[in-house]
C-alpha cells in the first residue's frame, strides 16, 4: 500500500535516492523498517531536513491511489487527521499519529512509537509530518503554517518551506498545522468512478429513503458513517432518519456494509490495486476485518472473486494476502 507504507521509492523524486537498493525501488515494494530508516538516514546526511519534508510534496505523483483518495475525501482538517490514524490502525502501524489539539483552524498532533521505551526516529518524524503538510494543503487548507513543537519560526508557510523552521528542532514529533481557511472546493482528489464492472448492484426495489442513504455513503465509502452524520448530510434531524430507516427492510448498518461491499466488488474487478488497500478504502477496520466480511457475503475471499469474476486482467496486479 503506496500510501500507507510510504514506499519511500515512489515518493521520493528521481535523485533524491540514488544508492536505494533495487529491492526498495521495485514497484510497490514493502520497505521493512531497518531499510526506511537506512535510506531516510542517507537522505537527511546528503540533503538535509528539508529535502525529506519535501518527499511528501511527490502525493501529486500518485493521485491515483485509492487509498490517497479516500484520504483526501475529507469533510474537515480534523476528519482527514483522523483518517490517517485509521490508516495507522489499518495496516498495524508500529508507529502512531495523537491528536494533542483540535481546533476550528489549528491541530496539534503527536507523533509516537507503539514500543515501549521507544520513539520513531527523527527522520520519520519529519518525513510523516511533510506527508501531513501536503495532504492538508490538497485537502483543502488554506494559508497553511506547519511549525516543529514550540519552535517559534514555520517549517512551511504561504506554500513554501522555510531552512529558519529546521535550524534548531527541540522535538521533532510534535507537529502544529494552523490554516486561515479550510475550502473543499480546493480539494485536489480525483472524481469518484463509480461506472465498471459489479456484482453487488445497488437494490433500487429498497424505499428511497434506503437509496438516498446508499448513494451518500457510496460518494465517501472510507468514511465512519452514523445515523448522525448522515442525517446532516439529508438534511433531515436525526429522529426523522431514525423513524425513516426504521420503516425499511434492512438496518442502518446492512446499508452501510452493501456499498462497502459494492465498491470493493469494483475495485476488485476493474483495478489490480492491493486488497489491503481496496479494504481500507472501503472503510473497514483491518484487512482481516475485509476479507471476513466479504467471504461471509459471498462465499469467497476477495482474491478468489478477483480470479474468478474478472473478466479481463485489470493493468496492474500485485502479490496481495489470500
Amino acid at each position: 500500500m503506496a500510501t500507507a507504507q510510504f514506499r519511500l521509492a515512489q515518493l521520493a523524486r528521481p535523485g533524491v535516492a540514488p544508492d536505494a537498493p533495487a529491492r526498495l525501488t521495485a514497484p510497490k515494494a514493502t520497505i521493512p523498517l531497518a531499510d526506511k530508516r537506512q535510506l531516510l538516514l542517507g537522505i537527511h546526511e546528503r540533503y538535509g531536513t528539508l529535502v525529506l519534508l519535501r518527499i511528501g510534496q511527490a502525493i501529486e505523483e500518485v493521485r491515483h491511489e485509492p487509498a490517497l483518495n479516500a484520504l483526501l475525501r475529507t469533510q474537515s482538517p480534523l476528519d482527514l487527521v483522523e483518517r490517517w490514524r485509521r490508516l495507522e490502525r489499518y495496516v498495524h502501524s508500529r508507529h502512531r499519529c495523537i491528536l494533542e489539539e483540535a481546533g476550528d483552524r489549528r491541530v496539534v498532533v503527536r507523533h509516537i512509537s507503539l514500543t515501549p521505551g521507544a520513539s520513531p526516529h527523527a527522520t520519520e518524524d519529519v518525513l510523516v509530518m511533510g506527508v501531513m503538510i501536503a495532504l492538508l494543503e490538497a485537502s483543502g487548507c488554506d494559508g497553511l503554517r506547519a511549525a516543529f513543537g514550540d519552535s517559534g519560526d514555520p517549517v512551511y508557510v504561504g506554500g513554501k518551506f522555510h531552512e529558519s523552521g529546521v535550524r534548531v528542532i527541540r522535538d521533532t514529533g510534535i507537529w502544529r498545522f494552523d490554516w486561515t481557511s479550510y475550502d473543499p472546493a480546493l480539494n485536489r482528489r480525483e472524481p469518484a468512478n463509480r461506472q465498471g464492472t459489479n456484482l453487488f448492484q445497488e437494490q433500487t426495489s429498497l424505499p428511497p429513503v434506503a437509496n438516498a442513504c446508499s448513494a451518500i455513503i457510496g460518494g465517501d465509502v472510507a468514511y465512519r458513517w452514523n445515523v448522525s452524520t448522515l442525517a446532516a448530510r439529508l438534511n433531515v434531524s436525526v429522529r426523522t432518519l431514525q423513524r425513516r430507516l426504521g420503516e425499511v427492510p434492512v438496518k442502518f448498518q446492512e446499508i452501510v456494509r452493501a456499498v462497502q461491499l459494492r465498491e470493493a466488488s469494483r475495485l476488485l474487478l476493474d483495478t489490480g490495486h492491493d486488497l489491503t488497500e481496496i479494504g481500507f478504502c472501503c472503510g473497514f477496520s483491518d484487512y482481516s476485518h475485509f476479507s471476513r466480511e466479504f467471504k461471509k457475503h459471498t462465499n469467497l475471499s476477495p482474491s478468489e472473486f478477483r480470479r474468478k469474476f474478472a473478466v479481463t486482467t485489470p493493468h496492474y496486479r500485485s502479490s496481495s494476502p489470500s
